[in-house]
Order: C-alpha cells, then structure tokens, then sequence
C-alpha cells in the first residue's frame, strides 16, 4: 500500500510539473554486497542436518527502457528492465556428531526477470537524489536447489524493494547513477524446506551502476 502511495505520488508531480519528458534507453550493472549466510536444516529420515549456506549472489545485468522529467528542483524517472542474475548455494550434509557425510555440494539459481521501478526526488545542478520502489516479475527461472529431495519451489514470482540513488546528467542527454537497491525477499524466496519457507533471514542487497541516454 505504501508502495502504491508513493507511485501516486511522483505521477503527480510529472503531471505538475512544467519540464520536457525525455524517453530513452537505460543499461545497469549490479554488483550483491551481502555477506555469506546459513542455516542449518534437521532431516529426520534419515536423521542428518543439512547446512546450507547462501553466497554471493552473482552480478545483475540489465537493459531496458527509460522515461525520464524533470524542472529546476525536482525529477522523476521510471524504467522498465530486463534483468538477468544467479543466487549461489553450498551444502554440507552434517550428523548429529557434526561430522561431514558427504562433500560439499554447490547449486545456482539463474533468474530472468522484468525489473520496473518508479524513483523520483530532488536536483541541484546537474547532480540528482531520489528514492523509489521497484518490482520485479520473473520470468524464467533455472535452477538444481530442488534436487535436494527436501527442498520445493514456490509459485512465488515477484520480488518488491526499494532504491535510493545519486546521480549525475551530462549534456541534457546522459545519465549517470549509483543505486542503492534493498530487496524485501529473503535470498531464499521461492523455495521451501519440507514444506516451511527456508527463510535464512538474510534480503538480497545492490550496488548498481546505472547509464542512460534519453533523446
């Protein structure tokens, strides 16, 4: 709801504000600073602990289109891209003695997605501030995590977050920015152990570098 309050929001102040509209196309690189995390799961049949942990996920590339307004003191942009990223995961099958039973296993998750995010704020100069939400739509998704036998994907396809930015405009035409990008999904959205979401506590966070040209 907040979410939505505040896309109402900066389409109000495109439509108030006297300032040209520019359309144009936008490319972006994001680069996940979260830490490693895991959690330990207990298989009861047969009794073992699994240890899975969540790396690093792997850079987010994007390109898409972009609309972009602005007067002397405010802005807002919207974009719509198409995104492409990995999760990574380790496991370690552990027993009760906490002795290894197996080899450490790697699995990925490669996602497609729709990325649209709506930003709007403040200008000074050449150099622009904003915040804004974004949505994410998958869609594709390959991915070896559920060749775990206690472990199920969901039907769940959409990731929401937040993002903060600062950036720079060159020449009427170019754009640079860095974004700050926090997602409310967990690094394990989308999949279950033996039923009850995985849930490591853990939202996937970005550095994005962002360019656009508008004409």
């Amino acid at each position: 709801m907040k979410l939505n309050l505040v896309i109402a929001v900066m389409f109000c102040l495109v439509t108030s504000m006297s300032a040209q509209v520019q359309f144009g196309v936008r490319a972006s690189y994001g680069i996940n600073y979260n830490g490693e995390t895991s959690k330990e799961y207990v298989n009861l049949a047969p009794l073992n602990i699994h240890n899975i942990q969540a790396n690093r996920a792997s850079a987010k590339k994007g390109l898409g289109i972009s609309v972009y307004g602005d007067n002397k003191k405010l802005f807002v942009m919207g974009d719509v891209q198409y995104v492409t990223g990995a999760r990574n995961f380790s496991l370690q099958s552990i027993n009760y003695k906490r002795t290894p039973l197996d080899p450490e296993v790697n699995y990925t998750i490669t996602e497609s997605d729709l990325r649209m995010s709506a930003l709007g704020g403040f200008k000074f100069n050449n150099f622009k501030v904003g915040v804004g939400p974004e949505f994410s739509l998958d869609l594709d998704r390959t991915e070896d995590l559920t060749a775990i036998n206690e472990i199920a994907s969901t039907d769940e396809n959409i990731k929401a977050g937040f993002t903060a930015l600062i950036g720079y405009e060159f020449l009427n035409h170019v754009h640079l920015d860095v974004k700050h990008t926090y997602l409310f999904d967990d690094v394990t959205s989308g999949f279950t152990y033996q039923g009850i979401p995985m849930d490591m506590k853990s939202n996937l966070k970005f550095f994005e570098l962002s360019l656009g040209l508008y004409f």
